[in-house]
């Protein structure tokens, strides 16, 4: 995905922020649902899962490239891309 882009909505901005700040961690369900919709939401994992599959499309749609997110079975999210800190 280097030097390309894709417009991201607040809450995909959030997803994807809290993954790659905790790059190389697996992020847990709850911590998910917390990171997007706080400690006393409603929400459940279905909610991230919804999210997750719409930046897949449009990473694949506008990037022609996959998502650089990995599933971990039974624990949660990893963000497995390479992260690049900016400095303005």
């Amino acid at each position: 995905m280097a030097g390309r882009s894709m417009l991201l909505t607040t809450t995909e901005q959030r997803f994807l922020g809290g993954l790659m700040a905790c790059y190389g961690q697996t992020l847990t369900k709850e911590q998910l649902v917390i990171l997007l919709w706080g400690k006393y939401s409603d929400r459940d994992y279905h909610g991230v899962e919804v999210l997750l599959s719409r930046l897949r499309r449009k990473a694949q749609t506008e990037l022609g490239q996959a998502l650089p997110v990995r599933a971990v079975q039974a624990v949660g999210l990893l963000f497995s891309g390479q992260v690049i800190p900016s400095v303005p």
